[in-house]
């Protein structure tokens, strides 16, 4: 029979293929993924376009530029990527230090889960040392004494094993690697990031996502693909979808480009940045959440005002009318503090953290004092705030403090007058909300990770409107200042002092003001981005009806418009007859809910808490048996986010108990799925594994008793020795 392909020309035989492929992708995601089919199911290309020439030749063409985007042989260009990459991958893993075993845990403050996380550690590092001294040395030199992670990537001289838990993929381009990756290695998470839907739909027309689809449904493997040209939206994606698949499993995830353009730069630095640091952080461990906990019925008992959804309150008292200076302690602050001097009675003035010093020192008293943090740190650097100002007690009693439930007790009683709000996802917040409910307690999101954070979410709750930034740098213009000269880091012993330091690899970001480098590292970037979010999400909850001022000579704040504070029109701004007394009334409308008549309620059901807390470490330590493959070491820490979560552990009503144990879960999973994709021999990898999911459940047999005593102990100011 003769062969009738011959009857067609080299370029229909693609235009063929390249039908078929489309339709039988899309029938695919329609049956598997029915989002990715609704998207592309009647799609037109905006700028990259699939071509292919008369011999058949295909390729990308960018119709901005005019550029095609693959050389002369794309398909082989996409092999030869996939090659060099699969020799030398690149992964993100999880290194702890285990610190010292003759020495007691110097971590004081989260005493228990620091004692399991170094000991898993270990077994960490005993899985290592099958690897070599060089990387060994490597990591502890990222790491100095006491600081737990070792954050950045590291290259194992190894190539890509043939099970790989998670990986994240950005682009896809032609996807020719792509399908010959996934076809030739098990890879359990594949997170699939594109940020050009154009890009995207030339994969539906070239590789075969059908076979990909179905070998991940057979294999219960998970393949995430989110396909979203707004960067913001699509690194807020994937954040969604990395907590929904278990933050754990970024862990030891490999790290693979497919397709790269230009405009990706910035992305694709945010993603790494996301998978290097917030992914795995920011959460509180076992002991934070149970300081939460402590912190909040103490002040609960000390009958501390708490904001309250009370509708039946008039709350609309002209305060709308009236800006709001929030008041970091960024370097910058030095230069307006003349400025806030001056003008402190047309503002309503809000000391954030450790700026309160800076502005008594300068003879500034703040309406309102805004603090976050629980460690009893806290109460300590008030109180040494004291040095070298007179009257300083007195001047505490004048303002108003405003702080999140779980701040330490010894915090409130410095005040005299004091209202607290309750956080989303805190234990303590929790508590009291599953302890009394209906009673109308407010509980608010966007209040980390900084008081900063804190103050511009209470004050819009509040009612104000118009907002202006001074000392909010989030870095430094010059290097060596990370905060006022005046605040109380001046004190602080050397040691303590050099972790606050700019360091040389930090973050460079656009200035506020000028054209000028800002300098940032450390929690800065952190604080900066969820500053940024906090802005956009207020702006978007009050439709547009808050202004956000950036007087900072530091970075660039999106959502904040650069406004010199000579440049405010003072004339324009509403200066009430008297401040003092509307924000008076301010206060008591919105901080009405009064704990005095609830307090025995509330411990009556603490007794029921641990109870619930028992059965729930009970249960995880029933699910934790020896594994025997690596395959089911992940199995089983994803049976912790799947199972563990479950209502089989704690029903809908005492959920919020996760909490507790989330933190170091996330932590201690992370050390383990980082140490089974170790490419050591397999025995070493399986006896580190084993000893650390026997560890696990020491921890939670810890947790059982240290719960059930302990659970109303705060934090001592005696574990910390800051100062000189």
């Amino acid at each position: 029979m003769p062969d009738k392909t011959n009857s067609f020309s080299d370029q229909e035989l693609v235009a063929a293929f390249i039908e078929k492929r489309l339709t039988d992708n899309l029938e695919a995601f329609k049956k598997y993924l029915p989002s990715i089919y609704e998207k592309f199911s009647d799609y037109k290309e905006e700028n990259i376009f699939l071509i292919y020439d008369d011999a058949g030749d295909i390729n990308l063409f960018d119709r901005s530029s005019e550029v095609l985007l693959y050389g002369g042989n794309p398909v082989q260009q996409c092999l030869e990527n996939l090659s060099g990459y699969i020799k030398a991958p690149v992964q993100r893993p999880f290194f702890i230090l285990p610190g010292n075993e003759d020495k007691p845990v110097s971590d004081k403050v989260n005493y228990i889960h620091s004692s399991h996380l170094k000991k898993l550690a270990k077994f960490q590092f005993s899985a290592l040392s099958t690897i070599g001294e060089k990387l060994l040395n490597l990591i502890s030199s990222q790491s100095k004494d006491n600081k737990e992670l070792a954050e950045s990537e590291v290259n194992i001289d190894h190539q890509l094993p043939d099970f790989v838990n998670a990986m994240f993929c950005f682009s896809v381009g032609m996807g020719f690697d792509i399908e010959k990756l996934y076809a030739s290695h098990d890879i359990k998470h594949l997170y699939v990031i594109e940020p050009d839907p154009d890009v995207f739909y030339a994969s539906l027309q070239l590789l075969d996502w059908k076979s990909i689809l179905e070998k991940a449904v057979n294999n219960d493997f998970r393949l995430h693909i989110l396909v979203e040209k707004d960067h913001k939206l699509l690194l807020n994606e994937v954040s969604i979808l990395v907590s929904a698949s278990g933050r754990h499993n970024v862990a030891g995830a490999y790290l693979y480009s497919a397709f790269y353009k230009d405009d990706y730069k910035d992305l694709f630095k945010n993603l790494k940045e996301a998978i290097s640091y917030s992914y795995l952080s920011g959460f509180g461990f076992y002991d934070d959440s149970r300081y939460s906990l402590a912190h909040t019925i103490g002040n609960f008992k000390a009958y501390i005002p708490i904001l309250a959804s009370n509708r039946e309150l008039k709350k609309t008292l002209d305060q709308d009318d009236l800006p709001v200076m929030i008041i970091g302690n960024g370097p910058s602050l030095d230069l307006d503090l003349d400025f806030i001097r001056n003008n402190q009675d047309r503002f309503v003035v809000v000391s954030c953290g450790s700026s309160l010093r800076t502005l008594l020192k300068n003879k500034v008293k703040p309406d309102f004092h805004v603090e976050l943090e629980r460690t009893a740190s806290v109460t300590c650097w008030i109180k040494k705030s004291s040095d070298g100002i007179e009257n300083f007690s007195d001047a505490l009693k004048e303002i108003t403090l405003i702080q999140v439930s779980q701040v330490h007790p010894g915090v409130a009683e410095l005040f005299k007058k004091k209202g607290m709000i309750l956080k989303d996802i805190e234990t303590g917040s929790s508590f009291l909300n599953y302890a009394l409910p209906n009673k109308g307690l407010a509980i608010l999101p966007r209040l980390a990770p900084s008081c900063v954070h804190s103050a511009v979410t209470s004050l819009v709750v509040m009612g104000f409107k118009d907002f202006y930034f001074f000392g909010t740098d989030m870095g430094s213009v010059d290097i060596t200042k990370h905060h006022s000269k005046d605040s109380s880091y001046q004190y602080l012993k050397k040691d303590m002092a050099d972790n606050f330091k700019f360091k040389k690899n930090s973050e460079v970001y656009e200035s506020n003001f000028d054209d000028k480098e800002v300098y940032s590292s450390g929690f800065y970037p952190m604080f900066k981005r969820e500053l940024e979010s906090v802005i956009a999400g207020w702006s978007y909850t009050m439709q547009g009806n808050v202004n956000f001022h950036n007087c900072s000579d530091g970075a660039l704040i999106e959502g904040a418009t650069p406004l010199r504070s000579e440049d405010i029109d003072l004339d324009s701004l509403s200066v009430p007859s008297d401040k003092q007394e509307l924000m008076g009334d301010v206060f008591a409308a919105f901080f009405s809910f009064s704990p005095e008549s609830h307090t025995d309620h509330l411990l009556e059901n603490l007794e029921l808490v641990k109870d619930r807390v028992d059965q729930a470490c009970d249960y995880a330590i029933n699910m934790i048996s020896p594994v025997t493959d690596i395959p089911q070491a992940f199995a089983l820490t994803d049976r912790f986010i799947q199972e563990f979560h479950s209502d089989k552990v704690l029903d809908d009503s005492h959920a919020w108990l996760y909490s507790l144990f989330d933190g170091s879960l996330l932590y201690m999973l992370s050390v383990i799925t980082s140490t089974a994709m170790l490419p050591g021999p397999k025995d070493a990898v399986l006896e580190s594994l084993n000893g650390q999911f026997e560890q696990l459940k020491l921890f939670f047999e810890d947790v059982k008793v240290d719960f059930r005593d302990h659970c109303l102990d705060w934090d001592q100011e005696s574990r910390y020795d800051m100062f000189d």
